[in-house]
């Protein structure tokens, strides 16, 4: 009877410790390959979104003049805005004047403003790096910057970064 037992036993199939370990490698290195092409296509999505919220930012800012008299005290980070609220983890929304190097959370009465969104990780694709910055003037101009100046790079870049 004893033998029968163990006879049963050694019949059992399944797999080894081992081929179990090299399936979940092989499985965390094709999720390691995948999640670049993952994120990048994210990235640009907020981007783009982030660039379509500048616009509604100026739609604001300009509501605000139209109550307030003028553009003084507008805060782009308290703009009652669901684009803004959604992408407040991913992007810093400043405003400031054209020719001037200050940036800040709240505006001056000139009418030559502009509103910028700033990334605040570079987590995406490695061509969202190029695109940290995307600025919106009073007219209507558009620029972007890859870096942390606060000089815009050219116009191409612009094209490409607002799409």
């Amino acid at each position: 009877m004893r033998a029968t037992a163990r006879s049963s036993c050694s019949d059992e199939t399944g797999f080894t410790l081992v081929e179990l370990m090299v399936v979940l490698a092989i499985v965390a290195i094709l999720v390691m390959v995948a999640m670049p092409a993952y994120r990048g296509p994210l990235a640009d999505a907020e981007r783009v979104g982030a660039g379509a919220c500048l616009v509604s930012l100026a739609t604001e800012m300009q509501l605000y003049r139209l109550r307030q008299g003028g553009f003084e005290g507008f805060r782009p980070d308290e703009a009652d805005l669901d684009c803004r609220r959604q992408l407040a983890g991913q992007y810093r929304f400043e405003v400031g004047v054209v020719g001037k190097a200050d940036w800040g959370r709240a505006s001056t009465d000139s009418p030559h403003w502009q509103l910028r969104a700033v990334r605040r990780s570079d987590t995406g694709s490695t061509g969202s790096g190029r695109c940290r910055i995307l600025v919106y003037r009073f007219d209507g101009g558009r620029a972007a910057s890859g870096g942390n100046s606060d000089s815009p790079d050219g116009s191409d870049l612009a094209t490409r970064c607002w799409g």
